[in-house]
């Protein structure tokens, strides 16, 4: 079990990624969903933390990808954005 952790954010994506790691989960840390895609398709068995507001391919076509897998992952979805 890896999870990885998809935000704009350094401040968040690297709190998570301490946090996370602090209570014995191997956690990987993406700046983007480019960045995400480039490391290989994760793991059916891994779990994807991921902000909708991410720069380039947004949250969401990020969540259609992983669904398309023929095993996807967990999926929690964190966002600071709010409706307009």
């Amino acid at each position: 079990l890896c999870l990885h952790v998809v935000a704009r954010d350094f401040g968040l994506r690297i709190s998570l990624t301490f946090l996370l790691g602090e209570h014995g989960f191997a956690v990987t840390p993406h700046a983007s969903a480019g960045e995400f895609r480039a490391a290989g398709e994760p793991k059916p068995s891994d779990a994807v933390i991921l902000d909708l507001d991410l720069p380039g391919e947004e949250g969401a076509q990020l969540i259609a990808w992983l669904q398309a897998l023929p095993r996807a992952p967990r999926v929690i979805v964190l966002t600071s954005k709010t409706r307009k």
